[in-house]
């Protein structure tokens, strides 16, 4: 999944398209880059609206700096 995103940032995360491409849920996805994003590997840039609607809305998703 690193890979794919390496090659595509700053992503607009589709996670079907994603999912397909690792050969997981897209209902996994999100947790998946929760995962990287903990690990400090990327960085998500979430959407400003509030309320319910912004829940889980991801804008792009960046590689991390890791040096």
């Amino acid at each position: 999944m690193l890979i794919i995103l390496s090659e595509t940032v700053p992503l607009n995360p589709e996670y079907t398209s994603i999912g397909n491409a690792i050969k997981a849920s897209r209902n996994d996805i999100p947790d998946y880059l929760l995962y990287l994003e903990k690990a400090q590997m990327i960085g998500q840039l979430r959407n400003q609206t509030g309320g319910m609607r912004g829940l889980g809305k991801i804008e792009k998703v960046y590689l991390d700096n890791n040096s």
